[in-house]
């Protein structure tokens, strides 16, 4: 499974430890590593970016005989039969747990 970070996060996370490894002073980076920085952040800027979203998981939660609510969004729903794997409201996986097992 692929897995998705920000792009800012990480140059914020390097320019951090260069500084944790005392390769920077007064913010800007030493000359020797000045060139590598340089690079790491550009191609970090030039690497294109996907569309994600963040996927809910929630259960649906029955009320009676064709009435299920959302434990995501709180919404009631008429569900004949088997309920559907997603909320059509919130878009929520009704599984109640996520693919790495963490719920």
């Amino acid at each position: 499974m692929s897995e998705y970070i920000s792009r800012e996060t990480v140059i914020a996370e390097i320019e951090k430890h260069l500084r944790i490894m005392g390769l920077t002073k007064h913010g800007i980076v030493y000359k020797t590593y000045s060139l590598a920085h340089e690079h790491i952040v550009e191609l970090l800027r030039i690497i294109p970016a996907v569309d994600a979203v963040e996927v809910k998981y929630g259960i649906w939660i029955k009320e009676d005989y064709t009435f299920y609510r959302c434990s995501v969004c709180d919404q009631r729903i008429s569900i004949v039969g088997n309920p559907t794997k997603y909320c059509p409201n919130c878009g929520a996986r009704m599984d109640g747990r996520r693919e790495d097992g963490d719920e």
